[in-house]
């Protein structure tokens, strides 16, 4: 049924840098505010395996060095 059926396991890591910039103005009856965010993510693979062809009835995860080549 799933012959042609892909899997993978995949695992990131990460990096964020930000910063917030806001104010608040009190006016008595009423209040104002503005908030502002500014950043910059950086996301790589740190292991990859995929889902390997079928080997005596069965199937394992190979990593991802293997299947790109």
């Amino acid at each position: 049924m799933y012959e042609r059926g892909t899997s993978s396991r995949t695992s990131y890591s990460g990096v964020e840098d930000a910063a917030d910039f806001g104010f608040e103005l009190n006016l008595g009856a009423a209040d104002l505010g503005y908030t502002a965010r500014f950043g910059e993510n950086t996301e790589q693979i740190g292991d990859a395996t995929y889902l390997g062809a079928p080997y005596q009835g069965k199937r394992k995860y190979v990593p991802f060095s293997l299947c790109a080549k």
